[in-house]
């Protein structure tokens, strides 16, 4: 794969492989254990590839990696000034910013999902 490493790339097919076999992302202990790395070197390469676009990932939130390769997005013009802005004044990467609000909102959408379920809103006490 073009602007990845060996490694990278092994890492990446491994994340491919492993959601498509149990529905959900692997833990960084996973990947660790997967590919005969630790913990800290698995950190390196998932910052790597979610700097390069390959994957959206919260460290610190087991089970929070999204593939993201071959994932087109096209944003509306006025969207992409802020967010060119709020990096170039922050020294972020867009990709990483993307990756990092949409991994957000989608875990807001899954408690709101489960507070709706449980008849709890979010931020409330369970009756």
């Amino acid at each position: 794969m073009i602007g990845l490493t060996r490694r990278q790339a092994e890492c990446l097919d491994f994340i491919g492989e492993f959601v498509t076999a149990h529905r959900e992302a692997p833990t960084v202990a996973e990947i660790a254990d997967a590919m005969g790395i630790g913990r800290s070197a698995t950190h390196r390469l998932l910052c790597g590839l979610r700097e390069r676009g390959q994957i959206a990932w919260l460290a610190n939130r087991p089970r929070s990696i999204a593939l993201t390769r071959g994932m087109p997005v096209t944003l509306p013009v006025d969207l992409l000034a802020q967010l060119d802005a709020f990096c170039a004044v922050h020294g972020e990467n867009p990709s990483a910013v993307l990756a990092d609000a949409l991994t957000l909102h989608l875990d807001l959408c899954t408690q709101a999902e489960v507070c709706t379920q449980a008849e709890v809103a979010p931020g409330e006490a369970a009756p």
